[in-house]
């Protein structure tokens, strides 16, 4: 293995994935968000609570209960922002050219690999170097860089290593390769860190077997917290504290051997899906991707949609409204039709929501708007990157309505799509008070705002699905939180709530309307 062409095949790696506009996108979230949790302790909440105490914001402290809280995050958007480099490779004809180089299949994935690493490691020493500003911020006692880093590297090199094996090997399979592999890596990630929370709180301070597989390093963090506090009482995230109890102090050395080879052996085992990643790559050879990429009947999604391709017929009334309305909602209707023409399983999703939303108790309401929000985000996250991926975006910009025109149309199609499929589940839902009316209109829009913005801005729909699945899995989690109630299915969004997302959807429509004219121009 030439270890120069190796070592250049890396550079090239971060360099491609560093000056991608997502990455700075999601720098900046996985930044802001953990800000957001480490609440300032004069607001009566602090990030980290044992037995009801606050915790010292030390070094220690801050470093262990911010690593904790990033890592879930970091784990879900590195993954979608270091894979589909094969699948760009694949669109933009470059994989012929990788294929006829004498670059090995071993080689080429361990340069993939290192360069994945090497992007995640720096997002997540952007994010060490934030909290350590925050330290001399809100932070008790001296800034101690070596406990930062110490506790960062332990903490984030089991799961940058698990991430980004994972994408390889998404990459590596056709039938992961699209938007299946997108949502099944959701769930991959809900039921580790389901099976690890579930753990760690029958845990001991001697430990489990299981937190050999604590990639995010979430069940580790509370080995440490309630071996070192003598207490199963811990919550790390943000909770209230009873201001009259001592605070507790987390001791600058908090790990030992148990929890370290915990990491170590984490880490080693997060390397095991590249095993099946280099057995299994295509080396972008045409009678195993080409013929594929060409009928996707494989990828269980567009199987999905191809069984269900007899649906279709009921969009026809769609379109024929669009020949008749004159205007901007003549072409409304024609995306819509398109949209649902082009994935059956938005037909179905229609029928079928609104369906249940008349047959099941109402009690229920809350979930199947919580199911009807998930699928159709999930839906929209690539309305507003359909003409990129076609390289027809030149072709739909020329038409009279320009490029601004097409962001409008977009974001309007998006409203449309999910009105039709939430309309039977809103009503009744409003009607027997389970739903607030302003929270789901406001929420909604801003969450159709966010789609086409992000979408235009990223020209990619793992931007919008990432940041979306990871709001849902949080707001299913924590239902007591007004801000993460976004539309309103936990009963306790607030006036407060209500009018930032409004204003923030009206933002962003305006910001993606002026970035779609200056471009335009």
């Amino acid at each position: 293995m030439n270890l120069d062409f190796l070592l250049t095949m890396v550079k090239m790696e971060v360099r491609l994935r560093m000056r991608r506009l997502g990455t700075m996108i999601a720098l900046l979230i996985v930044i802001g968000v953990t800000w957001a949790m480490v609440m300032r302790q004069s607001t009566g909440m602090s990030m980290m609570v044992v037995e009801h105490a606050r915790t010292l914001y030390t070094s220690s402290t801050l470093a262990l209960g911010s690593v904790t809280l990033s890592s879930s995050l970091l784990a879900l958007i590195g993954f979608y922002l270091v894979r589909g480099r094969v699948v760009e490779d694949i669109r933009s004809g470059i994989g012929g050219v990788i294929a006829a180089t004498e670059v090995g299949n071993l080689q080429f994935l361990i340069a993939r690999w290192l360069g994945g690493v090497s992007y995640l490691g720096a997002i997540g020493l952007t994010v060490m170097l934030t909290m350590m500003v925050r330290h001399l911020i809100d932070g008790v006692g001296p800034l101690q860089p070596l406990i930062y880093l110490q506790t960062y590297a332990l903490i984030l090199t089991p799961l940058i290593f698990f991430t980004v094996s994972c994408a390889i090997l998404f990459d590596s399979f056709q039938v992961l390769m699209g938007k299946f592999g997108d949502v099944a890596y959701f769930f991959i990630f809900c039921g580790v860190l389901g099976a690890i929370g579930a753990a760690s709180e029958k845990m001991s301070s001697a430990g489990s077997p299981l937190l050999v597989l604590d990639f995010f390093g979430i069940g580790t963090t509370m080995l440490i917290t309630k071996t070192l506090f003598h207490t199963n009482f811990v919550a790390v995230g943000g909770s209230n504290f009873n201001p009259a109890l001592a605070p507790r102090v987390l001791p600058d050395m908090v790990w030992w051997t148990m929890p370290v080879l915990y990491r170590l052996t984490s880490a080693c085992l997060a390397l095991l899906p590249l095993i099946p990643a280099v057995l299994r790559f295509h080396r972008f050879s045409p009678d195993r991707i080409k013929a594929s990429a060409g009928n996707k009947r494989r990828s269980p999604i567009a199987m999905l949609n191809q069984i269900l391709r007899p649906l279709s017929f009921l969009v026809q009334p769609v379109f024929a409204l669009a020949i008749r309305t004159p205007g901007k909602a003549g072409e409304v209707f024609a995306e819509l039709g398109l949209c649902l023409i082009s994935s059956p399983i938005a037909i179905l999703s229609i029928i079928g929501l609104n369906i249940a939303a008349l047959l099941i108790p109402g009690q229920q309401m809350p979930g199947v708007l919580i199911a009807a929000v998930t699928i159709w985000m999930i839906l929209i996250s690539d309305m507003a990157t359909r003409d990129y991926q076609a390289d027809s975006e030149n072709m739909s910009g020329a038409t009279a309505s320009g490029i601004s025109g097409r962001y409008s149309r977009q974001l309007a199609t998006a409203l449309l799509l999910g009105s039709l499929m939430m309309v039977g589940v809103a009503s009744r839902g409003i009607a027997l008070g389970l739903l607030s009316l302003p929270a789901l209109l406001s929420g909604f829009f801003m969450l159709a705002s966010v789609a086409t913005l992000l979408g235009r801005l990223t020209r990619t729909s793992r931007t919008f699905t990432v940041l979306s699945l990871f709001w849902v899995y949080v707001a299913v989690q924590i239902r007591n939180v007004p801000w993460v109630d976004v539309v309103g299915f936990n009963g306790v969004a607030n006036s407060s709530t209500i009018s930032f997302f409004t204003a923030l959807g009206i933002g962003l429509t305006i910001s993606g309307y002026t970035y779609n004219h200056y471009r335009a121009r």
